[in-house]
């Protein structure tokens, strides 16, 4: 984001403006440290840079098992990769991906709709 364009001396041309971020993490849904990862995404892009350049809402969608080997933190802070899914499996996965992406992106819309 550039000087001028998104923040700086006068009116950014992104003020005012809604952004949703959509970050894709190799973490399991059932990985304790997603939550975290949340928490630690929505403090630097919406909290941090999305603020700093004047946007009026801004949300963070946290894509969980984005990567075809599951990933996961064990107790101790060891990190965890499973056995890769391939074939129908997945296709099955990818599926779902995309539909939770759509989903992320229909609330943020939906969000947005003020009834006047």
């Amino acid at each position: 984001m550039d000087y001028g364009f998104a923040y700086g001396r006068s009116k950014p041309r992104l003020a005012g403006k809604r952004i949703l971020w959509l970050a894709l993490a190799g973490a399991t849904a059932d990985d304790p440290i997603a939550e975290s990862m949340q928490s630690v995404l929505e403090a630097n892009l919406s909290d941090g840079i999305a603020y700093y350049c004047g946007f009026s809402r801004s949300a963070v969608g946290l894509l969980l098992d984005a990567e075809e080997r599951p990933q996961r933190v064990d107790a101790e802070g060891n990190l965890l990769v499973g056995e890769a899914v391939a074939g129908a499996e997945r296709e099955a996965q990818y599926a779902d991906f995309d539909r939770r992406a759509r989903k992320l992106v229909e609330e943020f819309l939906a969000d947005g709709l003020v009834a006047v």
